[in-house]
């Protein structure tokens, strides 16, 4: 905090006789630690389970977005064979191993997740 005496000069308003009355020390911020609900699903061999964002099927790209706020760029080359890229779609849950790239966070093997139960698919009869 500081004190001063306000006034005015020919370039507008001023202070003079300004001194430090008491130094403020900033309360510590504690880090925020994410809920354990927040963390994405971990697959085996390091890959994480989220929802796709948004897709530009001109451009041949997409979005991740998973709990813990962390946004992935996909291209539509870095899809897993198998998966057809032009049918991902906005909501779609997908796995797929988070990385980095020149441009910031990338997923690459990104494929539609099947839930497994004790190493067996999920089948859903519609």
């Amino acid at each position: 905090q500081v004190s001063f005496t306000p006034g005015t000069n020919s370039r507008g308003n001023s202070a003079t006789n300004v001194r430090l009355v008491q130094t403020l020390k900033p309360s510590p911020k504690p880090s925020p630690s994410p809920s354990p609900s927040a963390q994405p699903p971990v697959q085996p061999g390091g890959q994480i389970v989220s929802v796709i964002d948004n897709v530009c099927t001109d451009g041949q790209y997409g979005f991740i977005h998973n709990p813990t706020g962390t946004n992935y760029y996909f291209h539509f080359n870095n899809v897993e064979p198998g998966t057809d890229a032009g049918s991902l779609s906005q909501g779609q849950q997908v796995s797929f191993t988070p990385g980095t790239n020149s441009r910031g966070n990338s997923a690459t093997n990104v494929r539609l997740h099947r839930p497994t139960v004790a190493g067996k698919a999920w089948c859903v009869i519609l």
